[in-house]
């Protein structure tokens, strides 16, 4: 039996902490060599510091345009290319937060099992300083679980997942759950008995939202669940409405092609 020393464990431990931050170092230095080929082309980056800021992309749009490719800014398959590069592509750990607006209308009384569902990205997600998701990005979903109300007492349910990004042409599959943020919950009462009462009868754990008000977007009379659940109260349907801001929550790691 192979014994390991101290030194040896410490270099192991080190080795395991270098694999782990790889990714992000490997995203920085492929953006230094983006800004080092885009200057020898005669396009002013600004300081090759392998951020991707509004220098970099005003050059990379300049250099786009003298090769008569599409004009975004983005480190496309085409532009790399043109380049002589290869970029990382930008490293989503577990437990990303993707916040997102529904495109579609869903509900506990019309939507069935399987139905897929269209989000889009409302705020911009970056990795090491660089834009890993812009805002606006299409994102899928998909109704894992559907039931409807039974009134008087039981709520409709809805257990909603997120299924694919696309980006720069590309798919990228998503493993997750779609949650909310939730206001704590008001008041005293049935409701809140309510409340604990469906979170444990439904097995979903612990409720990490409450009843959630306000204006536009905003769900109202929906209780939050843990798993991507969402329970109508007091034998009311589950209606979520186009606009409506909503969380994807990355329960497994993603690779993001470069923008």
């Amino acid at each position: 039996m192979v014994r390991l020393t101290t030194v040896p464990r410490v270099i192991l431990l080190l080795a395991c902490l270098f694999a782990l931050s790889l990714p992000v170092v490997v995203f920085a230095d492929s953006v230094r060599d983006v800004q080092i080929k885009l200057q020898e082309a005669g396009f002013d980056p600004g300081p090759i510091d392998g951020v991707m800021g509004p220098k970099t992309r005003d050059a990379l749009r300049e250099f786009q345009r003298s090769r008569n490719l599409q004009v975004t800014g983005n480190l496309d398959e085409a532009t790399q290319n043109a380049l002589g590069v290869e970029v990382e592509p930008a490293y989503l750990p577990a437990d990303t937060r993707i916040h997102v607006f529904l495109a579609d209308t869903l509900s506990s009384r019309d939507s069935q099992q399987g139905q897929r569902f269209e989000m889009t990205v409302a705020e911009t997600v970056a990795v090491d300083n660089r834009v890993a998701i812009p805002r606006g990005t299409r994102i899928t979903g998909v109704v894992e679980e559907v039931e409807s109300a039974q009134r008087p007492q039981k709520g409709g349910k809805l257990v909603l997942k997120p299924e694919t990004l696309y980006l720069s042409g590309r798919s990228v599959p998503l493993v997750g759950n779609i949650t909310a943020e939730g206001e704590e919950l008001e008041g005293e009462g049935s409701l809140r008995e309510d409340l604990k009462r469906i979170g444990i009868g439904a097995g979903i754990g612990a409720v990490v939202g409450g009843l959630i008000k306000g204006g536009k977007g905003a769900l109202i009379g929906v209780l939050i669940g843990g798993g991507g659940t969402f329970l109508g109260t007091k034998g009311e349907q589950v209606e979520l409405k186009p606009e409506t801001r909503l969380i994807v929550e990355l329960t497994e790691s993603a690779n993001i092609p470069a923008q």
